[in-house]
């Protein structure tokens, strides 16, 4: 599969960027991408990852925007209630 190859060249290289591009959509079957990996390796999807038809039809949304947007207006050393020290996670890479 092509994204395991990429991914597994990209590991070997510090500060690499793996990117999905925009104008493309991949079907992928489900898929383990594991390391050791060099520092600093970026996973960038711009374009869409399909599962296959019977894997599901959900969708990840991490509402990213409403927790950084919350964080960035604290412009002092004091933590506000309303905003966890642990944002959630919606996928998580080991």
């Amino acid at each position: 599969m092509a994204l395991l190859a990429a991914w597994k060249a990209a590991c070997k290289v510090p500060g690499a960027t793996l990117e999905i591009p925009s104008e493309f959509k991949f079907l992928i079957k489900p898929i383990t991408l594991q390391g050791p990996c060099m520092p600093h390796l970026v996973l960038q999807i711009d374009g869409t990852l399909l599962a296959p038809p019977e894997a599901g039809t959900g969708t990840v949304d991490g509402q990213g925007p409403q927790w950084w947007t919350a964080s960035s207006l604290c412009h002092t050393p004091k933590k506000l209630k309303h905003i966890p020290d642990l944002k959630p996670t919606a996928l998580r890479f080991y």
